[in-house]
């Protein structure tokens, strides 16, 4: 049972971040995970195996969907909140139920509003310990976020060095500060992302949260890296700056 909640806590973060649970032309719940990253990819459909559900598989441009359609899982998932939509209603796509279309992707309609604009009632459900967690910010941070390591200036030297959690939605937003913040770990908000800076802050990052492992950076000059190499190479870099154009070097194929 343990196993289980904690697989599930895993799923509540996986269509929060990257997923949607909505109804179809049927009627039926369908569970939506879009992503590039096979890891993630990986991770995913082995959490949904683990709960006992069957999936099928599309592409969508260039990034892979993994479908689940069943009514029991929207049940377990809406037992942890009543809405995974988290960009405003009004925000395309925008809000089944505001096209009329009668397929609301919410069981109820009671949106929260912040600075003049509608959010459903989408949020992170209470987690009894730690475990869990660890678990929900390591997968929510692993879609949706990463590591910015740069050189911002030579002299004096400058070096930017942040973990970041995207997330447009300012109550949800709230909820992750939160969370790191029971775990020892310091973050601000910069909309729309949550940095974590500092050394002992990243420090803390890793040692209690991390990444997937071997879920990748997909674009800029690091791409290539897993998301952890990077955030080891960013605390590295605190002893020894000379690493970052090390491994610049060595990625662009001029070192």
């Amino acid at each position: 049972m343990e196993n289980r909640q904690e697989q599930l806590i895993k799923l509540h973060a996986y269509t929060l971040s990257d997923g949607s649970l909505n109804r179809d032309r049927e009627g039926c719940w369908r569970l939506i995970f879009t992503n590039k990253d096979y890891s993630l990819l990986s991770d995913f459909k082995e959490t949904i195996r683990s709960l006992g559900y069957n999936y099928y598989e599309q592409k969508c441009s260039r990034a892979l969907q993994v479908v689940v359609r069943s009514r029991k899982l929207a049940e377990e998932l809406f037992s942890l909140s009543p809405s995974y939509r988290t960009r405003p209603c009004s925000d395309s796509p925008r809000c089944p139920r505001l096209a009329n279309s009668g397929l609301g992707s919410c069981t109820y309609c009671e949106p929260l509003q912040y600075m003049g604009k509608l959010y459903p009632p989408a949020w992170i459900t209470n987690m009894s310990n730690k475990q869990l967690v660890r678990e929900f910010l390591k997968v929510y941070a692993s879609c949706e976020g990463g590591v910015k390591l740069d050189i911002l200036s030579e002299k004096p030297l400058k070096i930017r060095r942040q973990v970041f959690i995207a997330t447009a939605n300012p109550f949800l937003s709230r909820q992750l500060i939160y969370l790191l913040w029971t775990l020892g770990i310091s973050a601000r908000e910069e909309s729309p992302s949550i940095i974590i800076s500092h050394r002992a802050n990243l420090q803390r990052f890793q040692e209690m949260v991390g990444f997937i492992p071997n879920c990748r950076v997909m674009k800029g000059k690091w791409r290539g890296l897993t998301k952890n190499e990077l955030l080891t190479l960013t605390l590295r870099s605190y002893d020894n700056a000379s690493l970052l154009k090390i491994h610049s070097r060595m990625l662009s194929g001029t070192g």
